[in-house]
Protein backbone atom coordinates (compact mmCIF):
# COMPACT_ATOMS: atom_id res chain seq x y z
CA UNK A 1 0.00 0.00 0.00
CA UNK A 2 2.82 2.35 0.91
CA UNK A 3 4.59 1.67 -2.43
CA UNK A 4 1.40 2.42 -4.41
CA UNK A 5 0.91 5.71 -2.57
CA UNK A 6 4.56 6.63 -3.05
CA UNK A 7 4.40 5.75 -6.77
CA UNK A 8 1.23 7.78 -7.26
CA UNK A 9 2.77 10.73 -5.44
CA UNK A 10 5.93 10.49 -7.57
CA UNK A 11 3.89 10.44 -10.80
CA UNK A 12 1.88 13.44 -9.59
CA UNK A 13 5.04 15.42 -8.76
CA UNK A 14 6.72 14.61 -12.09
CA UNK A 15 3.62 15.47 -14.13
CA UNK A 16 3.22 18.73 -12.20
CA UNK A 17 6.84 19.67 -12.93
CA UNK A 18 6.45 18.85 -16.62
CA UNK A 19 3.23 20.84 -16.87
CA UNK A 20 4.82 23.78 -15.04
CA UNK A 21 7.65 23.98 -17.56
CA UNK A 22 5.21 24.01 -20.48
CA UNK A 23 5.71 20.44 -21.67
CA UNK A 24 2.84 18.89 -23.60
CA UNK A 25 2.51 16.08 -26.08
CA UNK A 26 2.59 17.12 -29.70
CA UNK A 27 -0.85 17.98 -31.02
CA UNK A 28 -2.56 18.02 -27.62
CA UNK A 29 -2.25 21.71 -26.80
CA UNK A 30 -5.18 24.01 -27.31
CA UNK A 31 -4.71 26.39 -30.19
CA UNK A 32 -4.87 29.98 -28.95
CA UNK A 33 -5.76 31.98 -32.05
CA UNK A 34 -5.39 35.76 -32.03
CA UNK A 35 -8.03 36.16 -34.75
CA UNK A 36 -11.70 35.80 -33.84
CA UNK A 37 -12.95 34.62 -37.22
CA UNK A 38 -11.57 33.33 -40.49
CA UNK A 39 -13.14 32.07 -43.69
CA UNK A 40 -11.63 28.96 -45.29
CA UNK A 41 -11.70 28.31 -49.03
CA UNK A 42 -9.81 25.89 -51.22
CA UNK A 43 -9.08 25.23 -54.84
CA UNK A 44 -10.83 21.90 -54.27
CA UNK A 45 -13.81 23.22 -52.33
CA UNK A 46 -15.13 19.74 -51.53
CA UNK A 47 -11.76 18.23 -50.67
CA UNK A 48 -10.77 16.53 -47.45
CA UNK A 49 -8.07 19.11 -46.69
CA UNK A 50 -10.51 22.02 -46.51
CA UNK A 51 -12.84 19.98 -44.29
CA UNK A 52 -9.98 18.94 -41.99
CA UNK A 53 -8.60 22.49 -41.72
CA UNK A 54 -12.06 23.91 -40.96
CA UNK A 55 -12.56 21.27 -38.28
CA UNK A 56 -9.12 21.89 -36.73
CA UNK A 57 -9.72 25.66 -36.63
CA UNK A 58 -13.14 25.20 -35.03
CA UNK A 59 -11.73 22.74 -32.49
CA UNK A 60 -9.18 25.42 -31.61
CA UNK A 61 -11.92 27.94 -30.90
CA UNK A 62 -11.85 29.81 -34.22
CA UNK A 63 -15.14 31.01 -35.66
CA UNK A 64 -15.01 29.75 -39.26
CA UNK A 65 -17.44 31.90 -41.23
CA UNK A 66 -17.93 33.16 -44.78
CA UNK A 67 -18.55 36.60 -43.22
CA UNK A 68 -15.09 36.76 -41.63
CA UNK A 69 -12.95 39.77 -42.62
CA UNK A 70 -10.10 37.52 -43.81
CA UNK A 71 -9.92 34.26 -45.73
CA UNK A 72 -7.48 31.39 -45.54
CA UNK A 73 -7.27 30.08 -49.11
CA UNK A 74 -5.75 26.63 -49.57
CA UNK A 75 -4.41 27.28 -53.04
CA UNK A 76 -2.66 24.04 -53.97
CA UNK A 77 -1.93 20.76 -52.25
CA UNK A 78 0.51 18.41 -53.96
CA UNK A 79 1.65 14.88 -53.22
CA UNK A 80 4.61 13.28 -54.92
CA UNK A 81 6.62 10.08 -54.57
CA UNK A 82 10.25 10.02 -55.67
CA UNK A 83 12.90 7.36 -55.47
CA UNK A 84 15.35 8.32 -52.76
CA UNK A 85 17.86 5.49 -53.12
CA UNK A 86 18.51 2.43 -55.23
CA UNK A 87 19.51 -1.11 -54.35
CA UNK A 88 21.23 -3.56 -56.63
CA UNK A 89 20.07 -3.74 -60.26
CA UNK A 90 18.57 -0.23 -60.12
CA UNK A 91 15.65 -1.39 -57.98
CA UNK A 92 14.20 1.28 -55.73
CA UNK A 93 15.23 0.71 -52.10
CA UNK A 94 13.76 3.79 -50.48
CA UNK A 95 11.09 6.25 -51.56
CA UNK A 96 10.55 9.83 -50.54
CA UNK A 97 6.97 10.97 -50.01
CA UNK A 98 6.59 14.74 -50.47
CA UNK A 99 3.51 16.79 -49.55
CA UNK A 100 3.25 20.52 -50.13
CA UNK A 101 0.60 23.11 -49.44
CA UNK A 102 0.51 26.60 -50.92
CA UNK A 103 -1.83 28.88 -49.02
CA UNK A 104 -2.80 32.54 -48.87
CA UNK A 105 -4.48 34.91 -46.46
CA UNK A 106 -6.85 37.24 -48.35
CA UNK A 107 -9.01 40.20 -47.40
CA UNK A 108 -12.71 40.40 -48.29
CA UNK A 109 -11.98 41.76 -51.77
CA UNK A 110 -9.54 38.97 -52.57
CA UNK A 111 -6.40 41.06 -52.05
CA UNK A 112 -3.53 38.70 -51.17
CA UNK A 113 -1.98 39.69 -47.84
CA UNK A 114 0.18 36.62 -47.12
CA UNK A 115 1.43 33.86 -49.39
CA UNK A 116 3.26 30.91 -47.88
CA UNK A 117 4.07 27.25 -48.41
CA UNK A 118 4.42 24.21 -46.18
CA UNK A 119 6.66 21.36 -47.37
CA UNK A 120 6.95 17.98 -45.69
CA UNK A 121 8.84 14.87 -46.68
CA UNK A 122 9.16 11.37 -45.27
CA UNK A 123 11.21 8.38 -46.35
CA UNK A 124 10.14 4.75 -46.37
CA UNK A 125 11.63 1.43 -47.44
CA UNK A 126 10.33 -0.36 -50.51
CA UNK A 127 11.82 -3.78 -49.74
CA UNK A 128 8.66 -5.31 -48.27
CA UNK A 129 6.04 -5.08 -51.01
CA UNK A 130 3.16 -6.08 -48.70
CA UNK A 131 3.75 -3.37 -46.11
CA UNK A 132 4.87 -0.81 -48.69
CA UNK A 133 1.31 0.35 -49.48
CA UNK A 134 0.30 0.33 -45.82
CA UNK A 135 3.41 2.26 -44.82
CA UNK A 136 2.80 4.82 -47.55
CA UNK A 137 -0.84 5.28 -46.48
CA UNK A 138 0.18 5.64 -42.83
CA UNK A 139 2.87 8.21 -43.68
CA UNK A 140 0.44 10.06 -45.93
CA UNK A 141 -2.11 10.34 -43.14
CA UNK A 142 0.56 11.40 -40.64
CA UNK A 143 1.88 14.04 -43.03
CA UNK A 144 -1.60 15.49 -43.56
CA UNK A 145 -2.03 15.85 -39.79
CA UNK A 146 1.43 17.44 -39.50
CA UNK A 147 0.66 19.82 -42.39
CA UNK A 148 -2.55 20.98 -40.74
CA UNK A 149 -0.74 21.36 -37.41
CA UNK A 150 1.97 23.50 -39.05
CA UNK A 151 -0.70 25.60 -40.76
CA UNK A 152 -2.44 26.20 -37.42
CA UNK A 153 0.86 27.15 -35.79
CA UNK A 154 1.44 29.75 -38.53
CA UNK A 155 -2.07 31.19 -38.19
CA UNK A 156 -2.13 31.30 -34.37
CA UNK A 157 0.01 34.43 -33.88
CA UNK A 158 -1.68 36.48 -36.63
CA UNK A 159 -3.67 39.40 -35.27
CA UNK A 160 -6.40 41.51 -36.81
CA UNK A 161 -4.08 44.53 -36.56
CA UNK A 162 -1.25 42.80 -38.42
CA UNK A 163 -3.55 41.73 -41.25
CA UNK A 164 -5.10 45.20 -41.47
CA UNK A 165 -1.59 46.73 -41.69
CA UNK A 166 -0.72 44.29 -44.50
CA UNK A 167 -4.00 45.21 -46.17
CA UNK A 168 -3.13 48.93 -46.09
CA UNK A 169 0.35 48.20 -47.50
CA UNK A 170 -1.09 46.16 -50.38
CA UNK A 171 -3.72 48.82 -51.13
CA UNK A 172 -1.02 51.53 -51.19
CA UNK A 173 1.12 49.36 -53.46
CA UNK A 174 -1.78 48.77 -55.85
CA UNK A 175 -2.62 52.50 -55.98
CA UNK A 176 1.01 53.36 -56.74
CA UNK A 177 1.09 50.76 -59.54
CA UNK A 178 -2.15 52.13 -61.02
CA UNK A 179 -0.84 55.70 -60.89
CA UNK A 180 2.43 54.62 -62.52
CA UNK A 181 0.54 52.88 -65.35
CA UNK A 182 -1.69 55.92 -65.84
CA UNK A 183 1.34 58.25 -65.93
CA UNK A 184 3.08 55.95 -68.41
CA UNK A 185 0.04 55.92 -70.70
CA UNK A 186 -0.19 59.72 -70.59
CA UNK A 187 3.50 60.07 -71.35
CA UNK A 188 3.26 57.96 -74.52
CA UNK A 189 2.63 60.06 -77.64
CA UNK A 190 -0.82 59.64 -79.10
CA UNK A 191 -0.79 57.68 -82.33
CA UNK A 192 -3.42 58.51 -84.92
Amino acid sequence: MKNNTLSALLVLVISSLLAACGFQLRGTGAAAFQLDALNVTARDSFGALQKDVREALQNGGMNVSANAPFTLHLAQETREIRTASYAYSTQSAENRLIRSLNYQILDRRGLVLITDRIDLERFYSTYNAVSNTEQEAMLDSEMRRDMIQQLLLRIQPLTQGQLEALQRQEETKQRAEQEARAAQQQAQPATE
